[in-house]
């Protein structure tokens, strides 16, 4: 019994020893940090830290003689292992103060973004429905309503086919950065200059952040892409933002969002001729380019309410407005023929 007391005390002393447990803390609020990511010196992820801002580090062949701690939200951070003990609290600084950054005086002020927005529906790369409009985004405290004021639709001509592809996406209240934190691993890669958005359960890469390097200005824009793939379904949403710095990044910044979809389906599942065999490829693309973005007083805003169309079955616009926007990318050439070819407009 007593040579078993002693093996269980040498067990039990080597699980102890054979990790370290360290807790990270913000500087200002000194409260948890979660979700930090801990490298060594071959910059492989060894851990990341929990909701109470704990982490465990196992001392095996991953563990090196220096840790790495690094955060979008965070300064970096070098860590001896020999020179902490076990349980200790390591403080990080923040990169920014957010909040200064991003308050408005919603109380006075509304924001509005004037948009071109188009979507565009497609079957094994033949166009079968086309929209575009001009939308005003009013954006207040805790809301974004949407106001069409112009708008087309294009789709084909069929009696036996019933197609209603009109309709606007609503913004969110967010910036889709501000939510990534929440669902995914931001790690940023030195070498092409990005940061990696990476599924926290598998350590899959789903996107990237990175500056718009397109830009003509130079300007360091943000670039947000991510992709999110099934068995049946491949979506891809991309978001752009006039803001040189991703911490400071908001909705108001943004100056392009887009989503598109490519599935698979058999044709029992959609409205085809049933001579058709086989799988078909179903596409379809949103996009929205932010126009300008001005400030509105409450009055204003009541009128502008009233403004729009509800009756979304036909075409109405009084102008041609996508002839004379100043941001957005053309058509592909190919779907511009279609439009002109296939497609007949809702009169």
């Amino acid at each position: 019994m007593k040579k078993l007391r002693t093996l269980y005390f040498i067990f039990f002393s080597i699980i102890i020893h054979s990790q370290i447990t360290l807790q990270f803390k913000d500087t200002i609020s000194n409260k948890p940090s979660p979700y930090i990511m801990v490298f060594n010196e071959n910059k492989e992820i060894i851990g990341t830290s929990n909701v109470i801002g704990e982490i465990y580090l196992e001392k095996n062949n991953k563990l090196t003689d220096k840790i790495f701690i690094e955060s979008i939200f965070y300064e970096k951070k070098e860590i001896v292992i020999n020179k902490v003990e076990d349980n200790s609290i390591i403080l990080l600084k923040p990169k920014v103060n957010l909040l200064d950054e991003v308050e408005i005086d919603y109380k006075k002020k509304y924001i509005v973004l004037t948009a071109y927005y188009r979507i565009y529906n497609s079957r094994d790369d033949v166009l079968v429905s086309f929209v575009d409009a001009e939308v005003k985004y009013i954006i207040k405290k805790n809301s974004i309503q949407k106001k069409v004021l112009n708008f087309r639709i294009f789709d084909v001509a069929s009696k036996d086919e019933k197609i209603n592809p009109y309709w606007v996406d609503k913004l969110k209240k967010t910036s889709l950065f501000e939510t990534l934190n929440s669902k995914f691993h931001l790690i940023k890669d030195e070498e092409k200059g990005v940061i990696n958005i990476v599924g926290k359960k598998n350590n899959k890469v789903y996107g990237t952040i990175k500056p718009d390097f397109n830009n003509i200005n130079n300007k360091s824009n943000i670039v947000i892409d991510i992709t999110n793939e099934t068995d049946k379904i491949i979506g891809t949403a991309r978001e752009e933002y006039n803001n040189e710095e991703l911490l400071k990044t908001t909705i108001k910044d943004l100056k392009y969002w887009s989503r598109i979809n490519i599935r698979t389906v058999t044709p029992k599942y959609i409205k085809i001729d049933s001579t058709l065999k086989g799988t078909k490829k179903m596409f379809n693309k949103r996009e929205i380019f932010i126009q300008s973005l001005e400030y509105v007083s409450k009055e204003e805003y009541k009128k502008l309410k009233k403004k729009g169309y509800k009756d979304t079955s036909v075409s109405h616009y009084t102008k041609e407005f996508w002839k004379n926007l100043e941001i957005f990318t053309p058509l592909d050439p190919l779907i511009e023929k279609q439009l002109n070819e296939i497609l007949v407009e809702r009169k």
